[in-house]
């Protein structure tokens, strides 16, 4: 049972301690939802991805197998030289295809391929290409 954080140390300043050690100690800090439903889930995660519409594959939709590759946004005159971020990442769910030419995109990733995306997020034009 907690006791109040008027009981806890003075003016209750030891409650915070606690309960971040609580968070850090017990608390699932990944929600179960954004686990992959495949056959090794622990290493999969859902990852949000906005594109134009211009640089997704027309009829996107749950299960087609993309790659994602990224361009440097710059000037018009850099050179058009996209890396490859991750190949044969399955589509979870398209989130959103409105009129202002934007599509968000769930991803299913590999842990290791997470970080690599969300880096060039920022500073890249991502484009998906449809593998099969």
């Amino acid at each position: 049972m907690r006791v109040g954080p008027n009981r806890v140390g003075k003016f209750g300043l030891i409650q915070a301690l606690a309960d971040g050690v609580k968070l850090a100690l017990k608390e699932d800090l990944i929600p179960a939802a954004a686990l992959g439903a495949g056959i090794d889930s622990t290493d999969q995660r859902l990852v949000p991805v906005t594109v134009d519409a211009s640089d997704s594959p027309i009829a996107l939709g749950r299960g087609d197998v993309v790659d994602l590759y990224a361009v440097k946004k710059g000037n018009a005159q850099v050179e058009f030289n996209p890396a490859l971020l991750a190949s044969e990442i399955s589509v979870d769910q398209v989130l959103e295809r409105n009129n202002s030419g934007v599509v968000s995109v769930l991803v299913i990733l590999k842990n290791d391929q997470v970080l690599p995306v969300l880096s060039y997020i920022a500073e890249s034009r991502i484009i998906l290409v449809r593998t099969r």
